[in-house]
């Protein structure tokens, strides 16, 4: 086997540079800025000082929206004043006629019933947070005046 011999080094070939270190750069404000040279921020400072009338400061240099407090409202289901074995009934109801076919109306039928059931649920949850002794049940079934389906929610003690 021959050796295969190593080719002289091409005149156009060039060296690698070292890699530049930024520079610090500041305005008349001594505001941290970006070195023009190689692009790298140098400090944050300046961010801080933007948003300190905000009650929440951002450092993405971007001020925030006020945030709200309080809660979401008052419940709008009546948890507080039901008796034990009274019910109240919220309607699930999909109409089967913004369908293409019947099959198609059951599976949104059914998927309305897990949406509002999963909500009522929660709000019960929410609600046994400050009353534990109350207990509520949540069921699928048919509201019994108009037969459509719905999710009946009843305390059980």
């Amino acid at each position: 086997m021959a050796k295969a011999k190593k080719k002289a080094p091409s005149k156009t070939a060039t060296k690698k540079k070292a890699p530049v270190k930024a520079e610090a750069v500041t305005n008349e404000d001594n505001a941290a800025t970006t070195d023009p040279k190689n692009d790298a921020v140098t400090d944050g400072a300046h961010l801080v000082e933007d948003t300190k009338d905000l009650q929440y400061p951002s450092y993405t240099g971007h001020k925030l929206p006020p945030r709200p407090f309080g809660g979401g409202g008052a419940n709008p289901y009546d948890f507080d004043r039901r008796e034990i074995n009274s019910a109240f009934f919220v309607d699930a109801y999909v109409d089967p006629d913004l369908y293409a076919s019947p099959k198609e109306a059951e599976a949104a039928q059914s998927e309305e019933l897990r949406k509002v059931s999963n909500r009522l649920t929660g709000a019960v949850r929410r609600f046994r947070k400050h009353h534990p002794e109350r207990k509520f049940t949540v069921r699928h079934d048919k509201h019994p005046e108009t037969g459509k389906a719905c999710i009946t929610v009843m305390r059980v003690a």
